[in-house]
């Protein structure tokens, strides 16, 4: 993902890694990935840099996303996403 941050002045650069639950539910995130991308653009282009520069800031950030993703997807998180891993995460 690439996205503005709120203040438009920087970009933020990830590449995201689900861990799910549970392996059935790996089809129904493939049926639900664009309202999944959706939401994770939201999530990400509505924080500001400083709020994500942190490895405290990660970590919330994670938290939110695992909520708003179990909650899209209808689930609990120890059925659906259990948790996030950045594999890339770079503020410009």
């Amino acid at each position: 993902f690439v996205v503005n941050l709120a203040s438009f002045d920087t970009y933020l650069q990830a590449i995201i890694t689900l861990q799910l639950g549970a392996s059935e539910i790996n089809d129904k995130i493939k049926m639900y990935m664009p309202i999944v991308r959706h939401t994770i653009i939201l999530t990400l282009s509505g924080k500001e840099s400083e709020q994500v520069r942190t490895s405290e800031g990660k970590k919330e950030l994670i938290a939110e996303l695992k909520t708003k993703l179990n909650k899209v997807l209808d689930l609990k998180e120890h059925d659906g996403v259990s948790d996030i891993f950045f594999e890339n995460f770079v503020i410009q």
